[in-house]
């Protein structure tokens, strides 16, 4: 199993900028995968008939459904998982997104009040600011979704996986107001109150290694103090997380990350950086069972994530179920990019799995 976690440096980590494509649109190579999909599907839909008070049950039929290319079914489920979890921001925004896709891409009033919903306990979610500078750019107010778009390209960082949609929106729609479009891209997200200053940086650079490893580790030390006095900050917790995984700590990465998935554990994202982070330690060299478990609840938040199709597919193979291993590799494969390295590994695995025999 050791190859299978070096592949996953390879894996593309995250896409909350726009919906995953249904798999009745993917040019598959055979109908296997589809077919199992839909019998997986099925086969929560009973379960949570007898069990319907599992929010993350429902978080997951919803986005099965959502990969099915099934919208009305996905929203329905995702409503019940709204309703379980108290308007979790992280479920609520994944509902908005369902409604979206229910109006076939035109933002309803439902899905702007799911979205400003999110908003109001969390301001900074990306995937909400998006779909309503969509609703007023739909309602014929470019000037406003325009404003939108550049507040939340200006706020989010350079690497951000959704800052290349929002800046072609921005483009577009500068383009129809007659403005310059490049013009009004902003500049990438400058170091705030949460980073070093301009002097702080001259200065360090100006220190011996021995000197700005201590400056970093102050640095990390007093976020981890004013956690203490704060443990509710999420981006703080996860901003910790990050910090211990660059200085080479990945337990107390771990501990950290670990932290935000309580404070947010239907977030995809947040349960996503959290697994990463266990893969660095010790326990990510033997796959233990602690890492497989954060998989099934990230494949259950995301039915297409990479990570977890990954390694719960390796996990499939060690218990002699070839089958389990190729649906699961195939629907990895089906989103790679072809001729790219992952892809071509995942295809010379998927290769290597015999089908069952009957």
């Amino acid at each position: 199993l050791l190859p299978l976690a070096a592949l996953a440096l390879y894996l593309p980590a995250g896409r909350p900028d726009l919906p995953s494509q249904p798999f009745a649109a993917r040019d598959q190579s055979g109908q296997e995968a589809l077919m199992a999909a839909i019998g997986e599907a099925e086969a929560l839909a009973r379960a949570l008939a007898e069990a319907p008070d599992d929010p993350a049950g429902w978080v997951e039929l919803g986005q099965r459904y959502r990969a099915l290319g099934r919208p009305d079914e996905a929203v329905a489920a995702l409503a019940r998982a709204v309703g379980l979890t108290g308007g979790d921001p992280a479920v609520t925004s994944v509902y908005g997104e369902a409604l979206v896709d229910a109006g076939n891409g035109m933002v309803t009033e439902d899905a702007v009040r799911a979205f400003e919903s999110v908003l109001e306990r969390r301001p900074d979610e990306p995937r909400a600011q998006y779909y309503l500078a969509l609703a007023r750019a739909q309602a014929g107010d470019e000037e406003g979704a325009l404003e939108r778009w550049r507040a939340l390209a200006a706020s989010s960082p350079a690497d951000a996986p959704w800052l290349a949609t929002v800046h072609e929106q921005i483009r577009q729609t500068a383009g129809r107001l007659g403005l310059d479009p490049e013009d009004e891209i902003p500049p990438p997200l400058a170091a705030g109150p949460r980073g070093p200053s301009a002097a702080d940086v001259e200065a360090a650079q100006a220190m011996t290694p021995e000197e700005q490893a201590e400056m970093i580790r102050g640095m990390v030390e007093g976020l981890a103090g004013r956690l203490q006095d704060n443990p509710d900050d999420l981006a703080g917790w996860l901003r910790l997380g990050a910090a211990y995984r660059v200085l080479g700590e990945p337990d107390d990465a771990a501990a950290a990350l670990e932290r935000a998935v309580a404070l947010a554990p239907h977030d995809p994202e947040v349960l996503g950086a959290y697994a990463d982070a266990l893969l660095d330690t010790e326990a990510g060299r033997t796959l233990a069972p602690e890492i497989m478990q954060v998989m099934d609840r990230l494949l259950a938040l995301d039915p297409d994530d990479p990570r977890a199709l990954w390694f719960l597919g390796a996990r499939a193979l060690a218990d002699n179920r070839p089958d389990d291993a190729r649906a699961l590799w195939q629907r990895l494969l089906d989103q790679l990019e072809p001729g790219t390295e992952a892809y071509q590994t995942v295809r010379e695995f998927l290769a290597s799995v015999a089908p069952e025999a009957p």
